[in-house]
């Protein structure tokens, strides 16, 4: 029988270990069993299954941060045209803000946004006027 025989070098003493090589190179007689077949598998299955969870969490949480990202912007661009003289830059303002909002909002905050621009877009009582044209003006 062939012996392998391997010294580990360490400071503390560590005996030298003894393997057999029919363990390793078989000689006709194999020492896997199912157990160590078993134990493969499980690992791989193991490896596998969190591979998978892990990436679900990061596209999860990738999305998450985009989302967010937009409807900061989105409230920024709100709270800047917020009681301000209407402009074109304005009008492009509230329409990403209201675009993102509904495209990435909660359903409270998508309600919110369409009451917003209804009661924004309605006219005064017997007056027709456009959109961001001021309550001081009439409307």
């Amino acid at each position: 029988m062939f012996q392998i025989r391997v010294h580990l070098i360490a400071t503390n003493g560590f005996p030298s270990h003894n393997f057999n090589s029919q363990a390793f190179l078989g000689n006709g007689q194999s020492r896997v069993n199912a157990s160590h077949i078993v134990t493969v598998l499980v690992a791989l299955v193991g490896w596998f299954a969190v591979h998978r969870l892990t990436a679900w969490r990061d596209r999860v949480n990738h999305k998450r941060k985009i989302s967010t990202d937009f409807l900061i912007k989105a409230f920024q661009n709100l709270a800047n045209a917020a009681n301000r003289e209407p402009s074109p830059q304005y009008f492009r303002d509230m329409e990403a803000a209201i675009a993102d909002i509904q495209l990435f909002g909660s359903t409270s905050q998508i309600k919110m946004i369409e009451t917003f621009t209804k009661s924004a877009g309605a006219p005064a009582k017997g007056k027709r006027c456009r959109l961001g044209t001021p309550r001081s003006a009439g409307c």
